[in-house]
This record gives C-alpha cells, structure tokens and sequence, in this order.
C-alpha cells in the first residue's frame, strides 16, 4: 500500500500543472492514500481519486485528502488540517493531512513561527484517540529545525517535534532517509525541510520504505518533493 504526502504548490503554479500531478499521484505513483496541501479546490478541478476529503484554506486552495479507498471524515476544529479514517484488512486507519500555515495577523510577529502548535493542540484528540496506533499525520508544516535561533524563534520548531515524540509518534522519514534531508526548494534560494510524516506504534511497524522523489519533470510542477509511505499491513 502507498501513501504519498506532497504540496502542489497550486497557488503559485496555477491549474498548470494540476492535472499532470494527479495523474502522477494516480498512474505513475500508483498512490492509494494522498495527503495533499496548497491543492485545488476539487469542484473546480476534478481528481481521478474516487474519494475526497477537502477544506479551504485560502482563496481557492486547500488542504486535503485524496484516496481509493472509501473515507470516512473526523473533524478537527480547524482548515489546516483534514482527517479522515479508512478500513484496510480489518485495520481502522486514522490519517491527518496538515498544511502547517504562518499567522497572517500581529498574533505573532517572528515570520518563522507557523500555527503548528495550534493544529497539533486541535488535533490531539485524534492523536490521543483509543486508536493511536494506527495514526498517521502528515504534510507540509513550513518547520525546518535549522530555522530555530533566527528572528527569536529559539527552538519554537523543535518544540513541535518534542511535542509529538511525547505523543509517541514516530518520525518515519528519519528512519529510511539520511540527512540531509530536503523536501523544499525556496523560490529565492535555499533548500529546506518542510514536510513530514509522523505516526503511531502500529505504523512505524508496517512500514517498508519513505522515498522522496525529486526529478526534472518534479521541479517543474511544484516547489515540493512528493514523500512516498510504502507500508505491509497484515491480514488480520
């Protein structure tokens, strides 16, 4: 089974290259679960995915979940996060796509401080749930450790992380990838890590391999690398 996290980069790109991404989410990818962030609004620009789960962040993009599988929505009392349960072999899978977004008011003046705390705080119950195992949450939360001590962030991004291994998830990118590791290229320069995939005890022991794709035809569709979960789950 392939879960595939990646943001589209729609609201800089445009229905461009849209169509060209799904298609390589659906054929070439062959993707059953898509966490997407900055995507389309899904009236406007049909997927080939069977099954949506959508919320608008801005404009005319969002945050959302793509899948083969029949979804079923959990709320979580905000836009920047969609979630959504689905049955594979008699397993209840729980999965949170999260767009980590920066303020856009005087709530906080440090451009490196995203709503992160924020969304985990609204999703917890989720992460707390009686089915924590069988979690996964992931997406594009702008976090990047190397951004801490910059503009009196201190360790405001690393916080985040703490805050989810206290959770008991577990950082499944880490796990099969070297650092260092980039899932960003900056329009003015630079290259980053911005998206991540974390999840429960159950996951951490089904999964078979994270690759992170980054090709010719990839930088020309989005400023993000698509992130592919392959996972084994067992006939129960």
């Amino acid at each position: 089974m392939k879960i595939i996290t990646w943001n589209l980069d729609f609201w800089k790109s445009g229905r461009n290259h849209t169509e060209e991404q799904y298609n390589f989410l659906f054929d070439e990818f062959e993707a059953d679960i898509v966490l997407l962030q900055e995507m389309p609004d899904p009236k406007f620009i049909p997927t080939p995915f069977q099954h949506i789960l959508y919320k608008k962040c801005k404009q005319n993009w969002g945050t959302g979940i793509l899948s083969k599988l029949p979804l079923t929505q959990i709320e979580t009392n905000t836009d920047y996060a969609v979630a959504g349960s689905v049955n594979v072999n008699n397993q209840t899978l729980d999965i949170v796509s999260i767009y980590g977004s920066y303020y856009n008011n005087s709530l906080t003046q440090n451009k490196y401080v995203t709503m992160m705390h924020e969304i985990i705080s609204k999703i917890s119950p989720i992460i707390l749930s009686k089915n924590y195992r069988n979690v996964l949450i992931g997406g594009d939360w702008n976090l990047d450790r190397t951004l801490d001590g910059k503009s009196n962030t201190k360790n405001a991004n690393q916080l985040v992380f703490d805050r989810l291994e206290d959770m008991k998830l577990t950082d499944l990118i880490s796990k099969f990838i070297r650092q260092p590791i980039v899932t960003h290229r900056h329009n003015r320069g630079g290259l980053f890590w911005l998206d991540y995939l974390y999840a429960g005890a159950n996951f951490d022991k089904w999964v078979k391999n994270v690759k992170i794709i980054e090709n010719k035809l990839i930088i020309e569709i989005s400023d993000h690398n698509p992130i592919i979960l392959e996972i084994n789950l067992p006939n129960s």
